[in-house]
């Protein structure tokens, strides 16, 4: 598991094929996952889902739901035994957001200073290091961006912004110009 990750970090951690994807369909799979794999496990974690309307988007689906799924996980390592994970949706200045919430430990100035750095890792001892270094980059290879707001003692909300399937389409450069000179 941990060699495939770091491999997965090393590529450009966008190698399936594009497609045309509805958000809320990605996170609810992902949510699904994540509740599958973990059952019960002795948690009274709460999933609260808030999934508005919002346009699709063009990406790597594999790539997109791993790293939710992956959110999911930090989540729940930041609760322990007992919180809530919001998981929502939306749109907001030209980008569809995919924002996961939870009321876990937060982060302190200084983890949240490296918290994207490749192998950093604040107290997970299965942890990689290479979560929220991948998300990133997972998100900058779908021309979005990674947003993350954490506060010790309060929690941590992450947000991902990618610009929806017209956006991304408008803003790539077409073949016809490379081509052209």
């Amino acid at each position: 598991m941990i060699i495939r990750r770091v491999k997965d970090f090393v590529r450009a951690n966008v190698s399936h094929p594009a497609v045309t994807l509805n958000v809320n369909e990605l996170v609810s799979s992902a949510v699904d996952l994540k509740r599958d794999v973990n059952g019960d496990s002795g948690r009274k974690v709460e999933y609260v889902m808030r999934l508005r309307p919002v346009p699709k988007i063009e990406g790597d689906e594999v790539a997109l739901r791993t790293v939710i799924v992956n959110l999911i996980e930090n989540s729940l390592d930041a609760v322990g035994k007992e919180g809530t994970i919001e998981l929502s949706t939306g749109f907001e200045e030209g980008f569809v957001r995919i924002q996961i919430r939870d009321d876990g430990c937060g982060m302190s100035p200084e983890v949240l200073e490296n918290a994207r750095g490749a192998f950093f890792s604040a107290n997970k001892p299965h942890g990689t290091g290479l979560g929220l270094s991948t998300a990133d980059r997972v998100t900058k290879a779908h021309q979005g961006r990674l947003e993350i707001d954490s506060t010790e003692g309060v929690g941590t909300t992450i947000s991902l912004l990618i610009p929806p399937v017209n956006a991304r389409s408008e803003a790539a450069p077409t073949t016809d110009t490379a081509d052209a000179q």
